[in-house]
């Protein structure tokens, strides 16, 4: 809780990679890994299911933690190597949140209809409405703070709320084709804001390279700087008390809010969202929230060869997470009938509560039973090497092989070219291989095992 209080709430890949989530990760790790490591140990030969299970279950439970921590990557979870079928005219839209003046429980409060944002909202005076601009004919609604109930406003068009008057009754708008009414006052070089005693003003210039936030007095003496950082910073809004200015910028390599002091003193990241592009951050009556309105970056899938890299790297990653967990289990000859289905199965089936991907399971299994027949088979062993690599190819490769074969009947088509697909099948065997490789001195120099 004090990490989250710190740095905020994570989302995404910034969850998995979390310090203290991977703590979690850890713990769980070494708690599931007990019968494995008290088999280690011991190094029994696995001959019945009745003394076997224990260690089956481990293994299935380290697996799972292993591909929850590589979700980010994973085939069972986002199916990178099939064909994109997202319509180009589907386009991130711009929605309308809330959070905490210092930066937590960012809330979306405002989703436009599909194919619509909603945007450039303002809290009423009394901090228990806002009003905001929807639809690319600018149509002007209000809604309560949560978001609930909107209701528009009349038939307004073409309309860009600007505020509400002092006792919530009325709302200032500017509208193109009539003239223009706003809150905010222009400055002679940039746009500007009044402090709430009307003092001062909060601009943005380029006078110095900028863009760049400066104050000065109402009549234009005075002028002050208070911004500096690359990227630039702009759209500066003033607390209640006049205390603080929260403001965008873009020294992140992304657009975030930043808040700072009337003097420019203290400026820290409040919206700390690299996945967002946040705008129009306006104080809360009472200064205890921020309104803004964000936009999600554009889908991954729309950057060249993402889909490729991405899934091929997971591809390797989940091969070599089962060529691991495979030459472990071998270390001591054959497993009991069964043990790669149950393996593979049950991380392919607990995956589906993260990607609802249930059209894999089955290639999963086949996977498993297939390996579990290739071992009765052929008995690989640290003794029997040419079988435990033929096996540690297999697994990998065939459940690949299924993956893609999936994707093809059950799917949108594989979107990926044929050498790519077909490569990605070998080259997962191949680390199936290599795993074995990697792990059999230490299985060769292991209790009970005869070199």
């Amino acid at each position: 809780m004090l990490w989250h209080l710190a740095f905020g709430i994570e989302v995404s890949i910034d969850a998995l990679f979390s310090p203290t989530h991977l703590i979690l990760f850890t713990s769980g790790l070494l708690m599931f890994a007990g019968p494995l490591r008290a088999w280690w140990a011991s190094h029994p030969r696995a001959t019945d299911w009745r003394a076997w299970l224990p260690v089956a279950i481990s293994v299935a439970a380290i697996m799972s933690i292993l591909t929850a921590i590589t979700t980010f990557a994973d085939p069972l979870a986002d199916a990178w190597s099939e064909r994109d079928t997202t319509p180009v005219t589907q386009r991130p839209y711009v929605d309308v949140y809330v959070m905490r003046a210092d930066g937590s429980h960012q809330t979306r409060v405002i989703v436009g209809p599909e194919g619509e944002s909603a945007h450039a909202a303002v809290w009423s005076p009394d901090g228990r409405r806002i009003t905001f601009a929807q639809g690319a004919d600018g149509r002007v609604y209000t809604a309560n703070a949560d978001g609930s109930a909107p209701q528009r406003l009349g038939a307004l068009t073409d309309a860009f709320p600007g505020g509400w008057s002092a006792d919530g009754a009325r709302l200032v708008y500017s509208a193109g084709r009539s003239g223009s009414f706003a809150v905010y006052t222009v400055a002679a070089d940039g746009s500007g804001a009044w402090s709430p005693d009307g003092r001062r003003i909060a601009f943005v210039s380029h006078r110095d390279g900028g863009p760049d936030i400066y104050v000065m007095n109402a009549d234009g003496s005075d002028a002050r700087r208070l911004t500096s950082a690359p990227g630039g910073s702009w759209g500066p809004s003033w607390s209640p008390d006049g205390a603080r200015i929260v403001f965008l910028t873009g020294r992140d390599e992304n657009t975030e809010i930043y808040v700072m002091n009337a003097d420019g003193a203290d400026q820290r990241n409040l919206s700390r969202s690299p996945g967002l592009s946040e705008d129009d951050p306006v104080f809360s009556p009472d200064g205890s929230q921020v309104l803004y309105d964000a936009i999600a970056h554009p889908a991954v899938g729309s950057v060249p060869r993402f889909r490729e890299t991405v899934g091929m790297a997971g591809i390797l990653i989940y091969a070599a997470i089962v060529g691991t967990l495979l030459a472990l289990l071998l270390r001591s000859g054959p497993t009991p009938f069964g043990t790669l289905t149950l393996l593979l199965g049950a991380n392919a089936i607990l995956m589906t509560f993260v990607s609802d991907q249930e059209r894999f399971v089955p290639a999963a299994l086949a996977a498993g039973l297939i390996g579990d027949l290739l071992i009765r088979w052929l008995r690989p062993s640290p003794e029997r090497r040419v079988a435990l690599r033929v096996v540690g190819f297999a697994v990998p490769s065939v459940f690949f092989a299924g993956y893609f074969l999936t994707q093809l009947v059950a799917g949108n088509g594989i979107g990926w070219s044929f050498t790519l697909w077909t490569g990605a099948i070998i080259l997962a065997g191949g680390v199936g291989v290599l795993a074995s490789y990697v792990l059999e001195s230490a299985a060769v120099s292991a209790p009970g095992v005869a070199p």
